[in-house]
């Protein structure tokens, strides 16, 4: 199912909007997290599959932690777990955050952060692929500086001399990267988190559908899949956790007057489609009405009134195509995902359906 479901003919927008079809899954009750991947190690074992200064700094411990504490905070973080005979077996979670090569284990080796970039705009021709193979506290930096490396830019005179800027926003490529990243299903997957660079799309892919209901994406608190991870990152720095990234997403893209990443919600998967500058009337009909949707939604969160005026600036438009934002505006109405204001005056304002 696609973000939003705009695939919908005349006769269908005419009618109010059916619930949402639910494309999310409940959250596994049993905690994936906590699953030993490699067992019976003595403690030099340990920290020859995990990067021990790595462990230390997430947990905000000194250089001079003895190994037996520093293992037995490690255990009350759930990262391993002691077994019988001074052994122990590295959990999940902590091989995911501070492996030093996630390919040393079977059962971690397909948790790997993949990057390729493709010659045009189709899969056929890959110029590139980087994996990322250390534990998510190391690799997330890492992707972020290879996917910077790999980027497109364009030069353009500002003031007289020639600047070069990205085509895409970074922060709204980490954050992407940052939910892929903490919210995929790692049970019992057979997906990689990928990065697909092509000529006029970033597409980010993780394995899981997801966990919220995707129209309640930009302001429903966050519903958290990988409990654990999610606490790690946002120690790092990585996240935040409070379900404020799609806010800041929808804003900056706001800002820049491009399309709001599009979302494919499918049943085992989930993909995000990122665009540079596009002309308004180079958009398609499915972007244009999810944009101006999100537009509605970041406004009525802010306490802002969204109006024809307001969706003109963020399209980058000017008066002369007030007809065109009307008619978007009443196409979205019709689709039943904003509607007119109660209190609305003139001009009219919006909010979400």
């Amino acid at each position: 199912m696609d973000y939003i479901c705009l695939e919908r003919s005349a006769e269908c927008c005419s009618k109010p909007r059916p619930e949402v079809p639910d494309c999310t899954e409940p959250l596994d009750p049993y905690d994936h997290e906590l699953v030993p991947v490699e067992d019976g190690l003595t403690p030099s074992e340990v920290f020859g599959f995990l990067d021990r200064w790595e462990v230390i700094r997430a947990l905000g411990l000194t250089s001079f932690t003895r190994e037996d504490a520093l293992l037995d905070v490690m255990e009350r973080n759930h990262l391993v777990i002691t077994q019988p005979g001074g052994r122990y077996a590295v959990t999940y979670l902590g091989a995911i955050m501070f492996a030093k090569d996630l390919r040393a284990s079977s059962r971690t080796m397909m948790s790997t952060v993949r990057i390729a970039q493709y010659d045009g705009c189709g899969r056929s021709d890959i110029i590139r692929k980087v994996e990322g193979a250390r534990g998510y506290a190391v690799q997330f930096e890492r992707t972020v500086q290879d996917l910077i490396l790999l980027l497109p830019t364009h030069q353009r005179i500002v003031g007289g001399i020639m600047r070069t800027f990205d085509r895409y926003p970074l922060e709204v490529v980490r954050e992407l990267l940052a939910n892929a990243m903490v919210h995929q299903n790692f049970a019992g997957s057979s997906m990689h988190v990928t990065v697909g660079i092509f000529e006029d799309r970033i597409e980010i892919t993780n394995p899981g559908c997801l966990p919220v209901d995707p129209l309640r994406i930009i302001d429903l608190p966050s519903r958290i899949r990988n409990r654990g991870l999610c606490e790690y990152m946002r120690r790092l720095g990585i996240c935040e956790g409070t379900g404020s990234g799609w806010d800041r997403i929808a804003e900056i893209c706001d800002k820049l007057c491009i399309p709001v990443p599009r979302i494919q919600a499918k049943a085992d998967y989930t993909r995000i489609t990122v665009f540079g500058k596009v002309p308004f009337d180079d958009m398609s009909r499915e972007d244009r009405m999810w944009t101006c949707y999100a537009h509605v939604c970041i406004q009525h969160v802010k306490g802002l009134r969204a109006t024809n005026a307001t969706l003109r600036a963020r399209f980058g438009l000017d008066s002369s195509r007030h007809a065109a934002v009307t008619g978007l505006l009443k196409v979205a109405c019709d689709a039943a995902l904003i509607r007119v204001s109660d209190d609305s005056g003139r001009p009219l304002s919006y909010v979400p359906f």
